[in-house]
């Protein structure tokens, strides 16, 4: 441990340099820099300010602040959720659960999800901002690979690929994946960085064994094709829960979860427990559009449910205002009918996101408890305690927590 930067008192302008690029945060006192104060940075950062003493104030110098990209929200997340996701997410529970067949914008996307895992196009990776997110696997920047360890101004790093516009990396950190814009790259990389390191390491990158046998599937599989397996997706609740067994099995035996599972590996172990073939004997093609299905129901249920059914979070204001103006333009995206469906699907519904679920709405659901209406005389600082409630997920934003 060493001192950093010097006294400071009346009069004296204090300077905070944020750079997210470098993950660096310095100061300076009346424009003499003090250097590095900490590195490493990633994720959601927030100015704060502590005093020591009453009376103490400061006051922000006009014009003074600029940092691009302030406040944004990470696309693909709860808060960028619109009016279009929420029907599409409706209309495919309502597939599974007998109702109208997709068409349309749903059913196109369903098939165009489907040929993406199909051909692995995409990986499943946790950001440093919290949500999880399909990385492309692609960087098509200063002749960069995916599964490539580089040289970056924050360290070495794994390139992932591409999400949002974005080009993402693996720091070897267990808080998640952190990025750098295209044009951070192509700068940077003309000084120095962003070269290949250490090319003894391993590839990252997860080769499919034996796609070949497959390929006839990937390539065959027409969008008339696709559209007569999904009539059938309503058949049989039952065998998308022995899917979904399977799956969460075959996720625990390579340690990585579903969406990580190239599809050889996954139908193959499906034929290896018998769990589907010995109910309906379908093809691989057939296999692979219902197994396709319902990845993407687990994905929208990730991304959606707290959105629909309204949790309190950093941006619970955002979310309230659009869906109280879903639920009013379209009356059959309501939140009500969004859970009961998702009640009535519980069967397709992998272990990890219940899990995921569950533990989002443990953080989010919480009401202060009464103080003990007994005589005895408690401690003021006595640490109150918290009870979750997962069925009352409006809580928080209620007034009276107390008597709710």
């Amino acid at each position: 441990m060493k001192l950093y930067g010097e006294r400071f008192g009346h009069g004296d302008t204090i300077g905070v340099l944020l750079n997210m690029d470098y993950g660096s945060l310095s100061f300076s006192k009346n424009s003499v820099d003090f250097g590095m104060a900490f590195d490493g940075i990633m994720g959601e950062v927030y100015p704060a300010i502590a005093f020591y003493s009453k009376g103490q104030q400061v006051a922000l110098v006009e014009n003074s602040f600029h940092c691009p990209g302030a406040g944004d929200v990470l696309p693909g997340s709860a808060p960028t959720f619109n009016f279009d996701q929420s029907s599409d997410v409706l209309d495919l529970m309502s597939a599974m659960l007998g109702g109208e067949p997709l068409t349309g914008r749903s059913l196109n996307r369903a098939y165009r999800y489907c040929q993406s895992w199909l051909r692995g196009c995409y990986y499943r990776v946790k950001s440093c901002c919290g949500p999880e997110m399909q990385v492309k696997r692609e960087a098509d920047c200063a002749n960069l690979s995916v599964g490539q360890y580089v040289s970056t101004p924050r360290g070495n790093a794994c390139v992932l690929g591409d999400a949002f516009g974005l080009l993402w990396f693996d720091f070897g950190v267990n808080n998640g994946a952190w990025f750098f814009t295209y044009a951070t790259v192509r700068q940077n990389a003309l000084r120095g960085y962003f070269r290949a390191v250490n090319p003894g390491l391993p590839n990252k990158e997860k080769k499919s064994v034996g796609l070949h046998t497959y390929t006839r599937c990937i390539d065959g599989m027409t969008f008339a094709h696709f559209h007569r397996h999904v009539r059938e997706l309503s058949q049989g609740a039952e065998v998308n829960k022995h899917i979904v067994q399977s799956i969460d099995a075959a996720s625990e035996l390579h340690e990585t979860c579903a969406w990580n599972l190239d599809a050889p590996t996954l139908i193959a172990h499906l034929d290896d427990t018998g769990l589907y073939s010995g109910v309906l004997q379908p093809t691989h093609e057939s296999a692979a559009c219902r197994v396709s299905l319902i990845l993407m129901f687990n994905e929208d249920l990730l991304r959606g449910f707290p959105f629909l059914v309204n949790t309190h979070d950093h941006h619970q204001q955002n979310c309230r205002k659009q869906s109280a103006m879903i639920s009013g333009l379209c009356p059959h995206v309501s939140r009500g009918r969004y859970r009961s469906k998702v009640t009535l699907l519980r069967g397709s519904i992998f272990g990890d996101t219940k899990h995921k679920l569950f533990r989002l709405f443990a953080t989010h659901t919480m009401t202060r408890a009464k103080r003990a209406e007994d005589d005895y005389d408690y401690p003021e600082d006595l640490p109150q305690i918290v009870i979750n409630r997962l069925k009352a997920t409006t809580s928080p934003a209620m007034i009276n927590q107390e008597a709710s």
